[in-house]
């Protein structure tokens, strides 16, 4: 097996160990997550990632579904961008379970959704932080 992009991908990686130098001190950390160290990122530090990669995000969709009680749940679908063109896209969604109030539903299904594709832009697919739940 030949490996076309190795060049191409030990740079991404430098520039991914440089980037998380640069951010501010407390926007990027490791976690134990079932004996694995976890890179996470938190909110803040994937949008200092965003804006040292100069990334634009675009809402490509989303959907609020009610049911006969009320609002139920909601997804979003993000695409980021590159400006050299390279995209991805992050899905995220949440329920009325795991928020008290239909708003905040909303917002972190949006957010969610944001952070998972810029994350999957430059930091291949790293956790976040507003997405990371301990294991058992």
């Amino acid at each position: 097996m030949v490996l076309k992009n190795k060049d191409k991908y030990l740079e991404r990686v430098k520039d991914l160990e440089e980037a998380k130098n640069l951010i501010p001190k407390g926007s990027y950390y490791e976690l134990n997550f079932k004996g694995d160290k976890k890179p996470v990122i938190n909110k803040k530090g994937v949008y200092h990632l965003k804006e040292l990669y100069d990334i634009e995000t675009e809402l490509l969709e989303y959907e609020v579904f009610n049911n006969e009680k009320g609002f139920s749940h909601c997804y979003h679908l993000y695409k980021a961008i590159e400006p050299d063109g390279k995209t991805a896209v992050g899905f995220a969604g949440a329920d009325r379970r795991e928020f008290p109030s239909v708003h905040n539903a909303i917002a972190t299904s949006s957010t969610r959704a944001e952070v998972r594709a810029i994350l999957e832009l430059v930091a291949f697919g790293d956790l976040s932080g507003i997405e990371f739940v301990q294991g058992d």
